[in-house]
C-alpha cells in the first residue's frame, strides 16, 4: 500500500513568506516616490505613472520558484475559494494605436473605447477602429480620459502632449452612433457654466452623471441635458500636482482625492484625518472608504494595525473579513511606500499593485492574485493608468504595455490526477482518466494510464491517494457493493472493506474494453471489436436473433437497463437489446434494412434513460439525439443547435433535470426542456476540454465526476444552479455597414447612416450589401451566428464568421434578424432586428402602374373624346350630305314613282285597249269555241291589267294588296258572266296582305283561271253557286286554297298531266312561283296552292 498526503497548511503565510523573503533580495528600481494613492474604475484623474521593475532574480531562484509552486499546489487543495485566472494583452501588433494606453471604458452600446497618445480607438472583441485628428476631426491625437454621459455622447478629454497632465483645456463630444466629433465650445455654446480651460477632472459613475471638477475648485454635475453647479468650494492644495487629482464618481455624489466627499444635493463633507493620517485599502459600499491608519506616517507594527471605514458621516472601526494570511499580505502591501490601488465604481472590484512586481484583486473583500510582471514576457516595467469593467465581469487594465483583459471566474470544479497538481508514475505529459466510481463514503476509485487509484477527500486539509495497481487501463471502474472491477487484458477486484486485490478473470489475448457484471462470476465483456459472455473464466459467445454467432463488429461502450427492465447495449454499430444474457432479441442500427429498427445515426458512445423512457444518445461525431420511444421519432441536436462539439462521450442527469453531457471540446449542461447548452471549458476550471469515453459517474450524493485526458474534474450541480438563472445578454451591435448603390455605381460605407436610420433600403440597382457585426462580450472563444429573413426564411442561417452579405433579394418588405452565439454555447438575447425594404423598379411598383393605367384610360378617354367629336363632326357633316341627297332622291324618288305609276298606268291602258281589241275581235268572230278563247284571253289581259291598275294606285309601287286585288277580279270576270241566271256568292276570307307584284301577276293569273273556270263549269247544276277563298301560314309556306261546291273535276284527274290550258297555266305559275298545287274533291273542287314565304315578301326583306 503506497499512499501519499498531499496537505493543505492551514497557515498559508509559511510560503509567501518564503516568496517574500527570495524576492526581497532582488533590488528594484524606483523612479520616483509619491504618496500612496487609489484610483477606481471610471474615475477621471487617472494619470498616475509609476515604473514597476521586474525583480532581478537572486541565485537561489529555483528554491524559489519551488515554493511558488508548493503555493500554487496548496491553494489548489484549500477549502477557500479557488479562482480560475485568464488574461490577454492588446497592443500594437493586435491594432491598437499606440502601446500606451492612457484611459478606457465600455459604452452602452458594448463597444470598448481606449483613449492613446495616438488617437482614439475604439473595440469590437475583432479588431480596433482608429479616431484621429488627421481623419476625424478630433482636437488632438493625445487621448487623455474618455467619459459616456446619459445622452449617449462620448466626452473626450485631450492632455498635453509630452507630458503626465491630464487636461490640456481641450474637449470633444462624440456622437457613439455616427462617430461625429463636436467641440465642447460649439456644442454646448452658452449653456456651459464653464470653460474647457478650467477642467481638471471628468468623473462618472455607473449611472452615466457627469462630474467636473474645475480648477476654480467647484464641482459642476451634468445629467445629459443640463448642467449643475454643487454648493462645494474645496481649494486646490498647491503641493499636489495636477495629474496627481483621483475623483471617484459615485451614484451619491463625488470623492475628490479620497478625503472629501460632494454629493448632487449639494451637501459636502471634508473626511477627518488628512491624507497623511491613514492609507486608503478599498471602498466597501459607495460610501465607505475602508482604510488603514498610519502612526506618524507610518505603518504600525504587524498585528498593531488599525482598519476604518471612512465616510462622510464620519469614521469608525471596521474589521475587514481576511483570513491571516490575507491580513499579513494587506499589512505587506500597505507598508511599502511604493503601491497603489485602482479600482472600479465603490460597489465593484479595486486592482491592487505591490512591490512593481504583483497585481492583486479585491472582490468582495476577497483577495485574488492575478499575475506576476514576470509572466509578462518582454516587459520589464509595467505602468498602469486606469481599469474597468465590463458587462460580463472582465477587468481591463490600460497600461503602458497596452489593454490587459482579465477574466476571473470562481473555480467551481474540483481536481484529482491532473498532470498540474499530482506526480504519478510513469512518464507521462498528462494523466487519462478511463473509469471512475465511488464508495459508501465517497472515496473516489479511477483507472488511468498510469494504474488505478483510490482518492480520500473528506472535505478535511488532506488528500490521500493510494495507488491500487500499476498498470495502464481503459476499461471503467465498476461498483459492485463494496467491490470495485477494474482491468485491461487481466480483471481485477478490489474490497474497499478488506482492502484486498484478486485477480478475478484474464486472457492475455483479450483486450477489455467495457465490463457489466451479470451475477456472481458472470460478466458481459466487450473487447474492441467483439462482446462476449464470460462464466467463471470461460468467454461465450453472443448471438443474434436467428441463431446465428457475432462475432465481429460487436464493440460495446455501454451497457444499460431501460425503464421496463430491459438489458441493453450501446455500441459501434448501434444498439442491442437482449434477450437474455447471451441473445440478442433487436439489433437497432442506421444501416439495417429492417425500417422499424431504424436509428438515425449509428456509432453511440452512452445512453441516457429518462423517466419518460426516452433515450438521450450520444454519438460519436453526429451531436445529441433524443429517441422518443412512444411515439418512435427522434429530436437531433448538433453543433449548430449550440452543442460545443458533436462528438459527446457521456451524459449524466442532475436533481433539477439538468443534463451534463461530455464531449471532446469541454462539458456541456442541457436543459431537456428548451435545449439551451451552457459549455464549460478550461478558462471556466476545467482541467482539460478533451473528455475521455467511458469516464463519467454519479455519486450516491449528486456530485459529478468526469475524466479528461488530464484528471478528473468533481463538481456538485447545485454550484451550477444560478448558471440557469442568467440569460446571456452581451450587445450584439453592428460594426460595418457596405451597400452597393446604383447612384453611384460604387460600393458605399453607410455605416453611420445605418446606425440613425435603422433600416436598410434596397433601391433598384442596388444589388447587394455586406453587414460586420460583432458580439461585444471579449470572450477569446469562437463565436457563433445566425440570420434569417422573415418574410422569405422559414429558418435560421448558420455562420462561422461576422460577416454577412445579402444579394439579389426578391422585392418586398421583410426583417433582417442576427443572433450571435459565445463559445460557451449560449445565443445571447439581444438581436440585431432591421426592417430591410427591397424596392421594385418604377416600372413595376403599383403607384406606377395604377398611373400607367390611369394614363392610358384618359388617352382613351381623349382619343374617345377626339373620335367621337371627329365622329359627330362627321356625321353632321354626312347628314347634311345625307339631307341634301335625301332631298334630291325624294324628289327623283318622287319623279320615280310619278313615273312607275305612269308607267302603270299606260301598261293598264295598254292592256285594256288589248282586252277591246280582243273584245271587239270576238263580237266578229261567229265561231263560239273561238270567242270563248278570245274572251278567256281578255280575262286574262284584264287580270294582269288589274295588278298594274292596283300598282300605281297604291302607295308603294311594288306590291298589292291581294284581298281587295281578289275582290275587283272576282267582280270583272262576273261581269263577263253576267248573263248566267245564276248569281256566285264570292267569300273572300283573304286577310288583308301585301305581295310583292312578282308574285301578285302570276298569282293574279292563277286566280283568274280557277275563277273563270268555275263560271264555265262549275256551277250549270249548283242551284246555290259558290266561291270561298281562304290564305293561312305554315311552315311549308302560305297556302292559298280556292273552293267552289261545282261537281269538281273528273276523278282520277292528274293536274299536273291535264291537257286543258287553264290547267296547264296553273300548274305552270305556281312552279314559277317555286311553289305546288294540289286538287282534291270536297264537296265541291278544291285546288291548294302552297307558296314559299320568301315570294310573298319584298326582295330587300329577302336579302336581309
Amino acid at each position: 500500500m503506497n499512499w501519499v498526503f498531499i496537505c493543505s497548511f492551514t497557515f498559508r503565510a509559511a510560503s509567501f513568506g518564503a516568496a517574500l523573503l527570495f524576492g526581497g533580495m532582488a533590488p528594484f528600481a524606483i523612479y520616483f516616490r509619491v504618496w500612496p494613492a487609489i484610483l477606481y474604475f471610471r474615475s477621471n484623474s487617472r494619470k498616475i505613472h509609476l515604473s514597476l521593475k521586474k525583480l532581478n532574480r537572486p541565485k537561489g531562484w529555483p528554491l524559489l520558484v519551488c515554493f511558488l509552486l508548493l503555493h500554487i499546489c496548496l491553494q489548489s487543495y484549500g477549502r477557500s475559494a479557488s479562482y480560475n485566472i485568464t488574461y490577454r494583452l492588446l497592443s500594437r501588433e493586435n491594432g491598437l494605436a499606440n502601446r500606451v494606453a492612457s484611459s478606457g471604458l465600455q459604452d452602452s452600446r458594448g463597444f470598448i473605447w481606449v483613449g492613446t497618445r495616438d488617437g482614439l480607438n475604439r473595440y469590437d472583441g475583432y479588431s480596433f477602429e482608429l479616431l484621429t485628428r488627421e481623419k476625424n476631426g478630433l482636437q488632438s491625437n493625445n487621448v487623455a480620459d474618455l467619459c459616456e454621459d446619459q445622452d449617449k455622447k462620448l466626452w473626450i478629454l485631450y492632455g498635453v502632449s509630452n507630458t503626465n497632465i491630464l487636461s490640456g483645456g481641450k474637449i470633444d463630444i462624440l456622437d457613439l452612433y455616427t462617430h461625429k466629433v463636436v467641440p465642447f465650445e460649439t456644442y454646448f455654446g452658452k449653456s456651459a457654466l464653464f470653460s474647457p480651460k478650467q477642467v481638471i477632472a471628468i468623473s462618472n459613475n455607473a449611472q452615466r452623471d457627469l462630474f467636473i471638477h474645475t480648477s476654480d475648485s467647484f464641482v459642476y454635475a451634468y445629467n445629459g441635458k443640463t448642467f449643475t453647479k454643487l454648493n462645494a468650494r474645496e481649494q486646490v492644495d498647491e503641493k499636489v500636482p495636477e495629474y496627481f487629482f483621483v475623483n471617484t464618481a459615485t451614484s451619491k455624489g463625488l470623492w475628490i482625492r479620497y478625503d472629501y466627499f460632494v454629493s448632487k444635493d449639494s451637501r459636502h463633507k471634508k473626511v477627518p484625518e488628512h491624507r497623511d493620517g491613514y492609507r486608503p485599502m478599498y471602498f466597501k459600499g459607495e460610501d465607505s472608504l475602508i482604510v488603514m491608519y498610519l502612526n506618524k506616517g507610518k505603518v504600525t507594527e504587524y498585528g498593531q494595525q488599525q482598519t476604518y471605514s471612512v465616510s462622510p458621516g464620519g469614521i469608525y472601526p471596521y474589521t475587514p473579513p481576511f483570513d491571516e494570511a490575507e491580513k499579513k499580505l494587506f499589512f505587506d502591501i500597505c507598508k511599502k511606500d511604493y503601491y497603489f490601488l485602482i479600482g472600479d465604481d465603490p460597489t465593484g472590484y479595486t486592482l491592487i499593485q505591490k512591490d512593481g512586481t504583483d497585481l492583486y484583486l479585491m472582490r468582495n473583500e476577497q483577495m485574488i492574485h492575478l499575475l506576476n510582471i514576470a509572466d509578462l514576457k518582454g516587459i520589464a516595467a509595467l505602468q498602469i493608468t486606469d481599469v474597468f469593467s465590463d458587462n460580463g465581469g472582465k477587468i481591463w487594465a490600460c497600461t503602458n504595455a497596452g489593454l490587459l483583459i482579465f477574466d476571473v471566474a470562481e473555480n467551481r470544479f474540483t481536481h484529482y490526477l491532473n498532470s498540474r497538481e499530482y506526480k504519478l508514475d510513469g512518464n507521462y505529459t498528462n494523466y487519462q482518466v478511463r473509469g471512475i466510481s465511488t464508495d459508501r463514503q465517497g472515496n473516489i476509485y479511477a483507472s488511468t494510464i498510469t494504474g488505478a487509484y483510490k482518492i480520500t477527500d473528506h472535505d478535511t486539509d488532506d488528500i490521500a491517494l493510494k495507488t491500487l495497481t500499476r498498470e495502464s487501463y481503459n476499461t471503467p471502474m465498476v461498483r459492485d457493493g463494496d467491490k470495485f472491477y477494474y482491468g485491461q487484458t487481466q480483471l481485477y477486484e478490489y474490497n474497499s472493506t478488506t482492502d484486498e486485490i484478486r485477480h478475478v478473470l484474464g486472457k492475455d489475448t483479450h483486450y477489455v474494453w467495457s465490463i457489466h457484471k451479470l451475477g456472481e462470476d458472470k460478466w458481459w465483456v466487450s473487447e474492441h471489436d467483439c462482446v462476449y459472455l464470460v462464466k467463471g473464466k470461460q468467454y461465450h459467445n453472443i448471438y443474434n436473433e436467428d441463431g446465428r454467432r457475432i462475432e465481429h463488429g460487436f464493440w460495446i461502450h455501454q451497457f444499460f437497463t431501460d425503464n421496463e427492465g430491459n438489458k441493453w447495449m450501446a455500441g459501434a454499430q448501434g444498439l442491442y437489446r437482449m434477450k437474455n444474457d447471451s441473445v440478442v432479441a433487436e439489433h437497432w442500427s442506421a444501416t439495417t434494412m429492417n425500417k422499424a429498427r431504424k436509428l438515425p445515426s449509428e456509432d453511440i458512445h452512452y445512453v441516457h434513460v429518462d423517466a419518460e423512457g426516452d433515450f438521450w444518445m450520444a454519438t460519436n461525431g453526429d451531436g445529441l439525439y433524443r429517441w422518443l420511444r412512444k411515439t418512435n421519432s427522434f429530436q437531433h441536436k448538433t453543433i449548430a443547435d449550440g452543442l460545443s462539439s458533436n462528438t459527446l462521450y457521456g451524459i449524466l442527469q442532475d436533481e433539477q433535470g439538468y443534463l451534463w453531457m461530455s464531449s471532446d471540446h469541454g462539458l456541456m449542461r442541457m436543459n431537456p426542456r428548451d435545449f439551451s447548452v451552457k459549455t464549460y471549458t478550461v478558462k471556466d476550471g476545467l482541467t482539460d476540454n478533451e473528455f475521455n469515453r467511458l469516464s463519467y459517474h454519479r455519486a450516491d450524493d449528486g456530485r459529478m465526476m468526469f475524466g479528461t485526458i488530464d484528471g478528473i474534474n468533481a463538481f456538485y450541480p447545485s454550484a451550477f444552479y444560478e448558471d440557469g438563472t442568467k440569460r446571456f445578454d452581451a450587445p450584439l451591435q453592428i460594426t460595418s455597414f457596405l451597400q452597393f448603390l446604383a447612384s453611384s455605381g460604387r460600393l458605399e460605407d453607410l455605416t453611420a447612416a445605418l446606425a440613425i436610420n435603422n433600416e436598410i433600403v434596397l433601391h433598384p440597382g442596388d444589388n447587394f450589401f455586406t453587414l460586420e457585426f460583432a458580439l461585444l462580450d471579449y470572450d477569446e472563444g469562437k463565436h457563433k451566428y445566425a440570420y434569417m429573413v422573415e418574410g422569405m426564411d422559414d429558418s435560421w442561417h448558420y455562420l462561422d464568421v461576422n460577416t454577412l452579405s445579402l444579394s439579389r433579394l426578391p422585392y418586398g418588405n421583410y426583417t433582417l434578424r442576427i443572433k450571435g452565439q459565445n463559445s460557451a454555447g449560449e445565443w445571447s438575447t439581444r438581436e440585431i432586428k432591421l426592417p430591410l425594404l427591397v424596392q421594385m423598379p418604377f416600372y413595376r411598383q403599383a403607384w406606377f402602374v395604377v398611373a400607367c393605367i390611369l394614363l392610358a384610360l384618359l388617352g382613351m378617354a381623349i382619343f374617345v373624346r377626339i373620335r367621337i367629336w371627329q365622329y359627330r363632326n362627321r356625321n353632321e357633316q354626312l347628314e347634311e350630305v345625307v339631307a341634301l341627297r335625301t332631298v334630291e332622291l325624294k324628289a327623283s324618288l318622287v319623279q320615280k314613282e310619278v313615273l312607275l305609276k305612269e308607267i302603270h298606268h299606260r301598261v293598264k291602258n295598254n292592256l285594256q285597249v288589248i282586252s277591246s281589241l280582243l273584245h271587239l275581235q270576238s263580237r266578229s268572230l261567229g265561231d263560239s269555241e273561238a270567242r270563248a278563247a278570245l274572251q278567256e284571253s281578255q280575262n286574262r289581259v284584264l287580270s294582269i291589267a288589274l295588278v298594274h291598275q292596283k300598282l300605281y294606285q297604291n302607295e308603294g309601287l311594288d306590291a298589292i294588296e291581294f284581298s281587295s286585288f281578289a275582290n275587283e277580279l272576282f267582280i270583272q270576270i262576273d261581269a263577263v258572266f253576267a248573263k248566267q241566271e245564276k248569281r256566285v256568292n264570292f267569300i273572300n276570307l283573304l286577310p288583308i296582305t301585301s305581295v310583292v307584284v312578282d308574285t301578285a301577276v302570276p298569282l293574279g293569273l292563277v286566280l283568274n283561271e280557277l275563277i273563270t273556270n268555275s263560271f264555265k263549269y262549275a256551277f250549270h247544276d249548283t242551284a246555290n253557286p259558290q266561291i270561298v277563298l281562304s290564305l293561312q301560314k305554315t311552315d311549308a309556306g302560305y297556302e292559298f286554297e280556292y273552293k267552289d261546291n261545282g261537281p269538281g273535276l273528273p276523278p282520277n284527274i292528274d293536274i299536273a298531266k291535264a291537257k286543258s290550258l287553264g290547267l296547264r297555266l296553273i300548274t305552270r305559275l305556281t312552279k314559277q312561283l317555286n311553289g305546288t298545287v294540289r286538287y282534291q274533291y270536297d264537296d265541291g273542287g278544291v285546288f291548294t296552292i302552297v307558296v314559299p314565304s320568301y315570294m310573298m315578301k319584298h326582295q330587300a326583306e329577302v336579302n336581309n
